[in-house]
C-alpha cells in the first residue's frame, strides 16, 4: 500500500470518528436519533414513532445526520467504496433480536462482496491458501463460477486468505452492525419479508441480488452464502465495545452468520466445527479504519509466516501445549501482521508529519494483542 493511500485511510478514520459523535442532547448510543414520548423509550430518527406491531421504527424521518440520507423509513450512510470494500463508521447499536445487547464498534472497512472462487484461487495459486473442501455443490470445482462465492472454506482457510490481503475476518459484532445498520431493521434491505431479488436458492455471482444491499452497501449479506466470523462460539451475545469472543464454553465451535437461500434473519447466530467446510458457508474480510492491515504487504505476510512456522513447532513440542500447531501459527502470523503493519504505518504518518489523536491507542492495541496472543 503507497504512502498516499495510508494517510487517506487515516483521514477517514478521523472523518468517521467526528461524524459519530453524537450531539450533547442526545441520550447516549443513539448516534443521531432521538428517544420521546412516540418512540417509547426506543431510539428513533426525527419524526419517527415506534411501531410495536412491526418491532420497529416506523415513519419517514424528517432529518437525517450530516453524510447521511433517507431511504424509505430510515436514514443511511452515504456508501463510501474504496479497493471493493465499504466503509462502515464508528457506531453503537443494539445488536440481536431479544434480548439485546448494545455494542458500540470503532470504523471499520468490510469487503463489500463474499470473496469469490476466482480471488481464493489466487491465494492457491500463490502457494498461500490450500484448496477448499470438495462436496457435491461445490464452487470451486465446478465450471464458470469463478463469480461466486468460494464455499467449503473451513474457518482456518478463510482467515488464511484474509491475512495474505492484509486483512483480518469481521468479528460477529462487526458483521452484524454492516448487515443491519442503527434502525432495528430485520434484515438488509429493511424488515420486509424475502422476496426474490434479496435471495438466492443455491449460489450466484456475488452482487446478483439488486435488494440484498445493506446500509452500508455491503452486499449479499442474506443470500448466496452464510459466513464465518472471527468469534468462538458463545451462548450469550458479545457486548461493550470492540468485543471479541477469543474463548468459550465450547472453545472447539466458531460462528457463522447470515443466509444461504433460507430467509434467515441478520440477528440469527450459528456455529460450526471450525476444521470443516462446508457447502453453505463462505466467508468476507475486514479491517480496521484506523490502521489498515494492507500496509503490511502480502509479500511481508509471507515471510512473516515462514518465521512464525519455526517459532510455534518449538512452542507446541512443549509439555501440554494450550494450541495445537495450525492454531498457534494463524494466531501468531495475525499479531505479527499488526505488530509490523503498526511500525511500518507509523514511520508512513512521520514522514508526512501526520500524528491522528487516536495512533498511541492503537499501538497499545496492538502491543495488548502481542501479549494475548501469544502461543504458550
Amino acid at each position: 500500500m503507497n504512502r498516499s493511500s495510508c494517510v487517506l485511510t487515516v483521514v477517514l478514520a478521523l472523518a468517521a470518528a467526528a461524524q459519530a459523535a453524537p450531539p450533547k442532547n442526545e441520550r447516549p448510543g443513539c448516534f443521531g436519533k432521538t428517544v420521546t414520548p412516540r418512540t417509547r423509550g426506543h431510539c428513533c430518527w426525527p419524526g419517527q414513532a415506534w411501531s410495536q406491531a412491526k418491532l420497529t421504527c416506523a415513519g419517514e424521518p424528517s432529518s437525517c445526520p450530516d453524510d447521511w440520507h433517507q431511504q424509505g423509513e430510515a436514514c443511511v450512510p452515504t456508501p463510501l467504496e474504496q479497493d471493493g470494500m465499504m466503509h462502515v463508521p464508528a457506531g453503537t447499536f443494539s445488536m440481536g433480536g431479544g434480548p439485546v445487547t448494545h455494542v458500540t464498534l470503532s470504523a471499520l472497512w468490510i469487503d463489500k462482496t463474499e470473496v469469490t472462487v476466482e480471488a481464493y484461487r489466487s491465494c492457491v495459486d500463490a502457494q498461500a491458501c490450500t484448496r477448499p473442501a470438495p462436496g457435491p455443490n461445490g464452487n470451486w470445482q465446478l465450471a464458470g463460477r469463478e463469480k461466486h462465492p468460494v464455499n467449503g472454506v473451513d474457518w482456518w482457510q478463510a482467515q488464511a486468505y484474509c491475512g495474505w490481503v492484509g486483512k483480518r475476518l469481521p468479528t460477529e459484532a462487526e458483521w452484524e452492525y454492516a448487515a443491519r445498520g442503527l434502525d432495528f431493521r430485520w434484515y438488509p434491505w429493511g424488515s420486509d419479508k424475502p422476496s426474490a431479488g434479496s435471495i438466492s436458492r443455491g449460489t450466484m455471482p456475488v452482487g446478483s441480488l439488486p435488494l440484498d444491499v445493506s446500509p452500508f452497501g455491503v452486499v449479499d449479506m442474506a443470500g448466496n452464502v452464510s459466513e464465518w466470523v472471527a468469534d468462538v462460539w458463545g451462548d450469550q451475545l458479545p457486548t461493550g465495545k470492540n468485543p471479541r469472543r477469543t474463548t468459550g464454553k465450547t472453545p472447539g465451535l466458531r460462528v457463522y452468520r447470515g443466509g444461504s437461500g433460507d430467509a434467515l434473519l441478520m440477528v440469527d447466530r450459528f456455529s460450526a466445527i471450525p476444521r470443516n467446510g462446508y457447502d453453505t458457508i463462505g466467508f468476507r474480510c475486514a479491517r480496521d479504519a484506523d490502521w489498515r492491515g494492507s500496509c503490511l504487504t502480502p509479500q511481508a505476510t509471507q515471510r512473516l509466516a515462514a518465521s512464525c512456522e519455526e517459532t510455534c513447532a518449538r512452542r507446541v513440542d512443549e509439555p501440554e501445549p494450550l494450541l495445537d500447531k495450525r492454531e498457534c501459527e494463524a494466531q501468531a502470523q495475525d499479531d505479527g501482521d499488526r505488530h509490523v503493519c503498526v511500525e511500518e504505518f507509523g514511520k508512513l504518518l512521520s514522514a508526512d508529519g501526520v500524528a491522528p489523536a487516536d495512533f498511541a491507542g492503537c499501538v497499545g492495541r496492538c502491543v495488548a494483542d502481542r501479549k494475548r496472543q501469544q502461543c504458550k
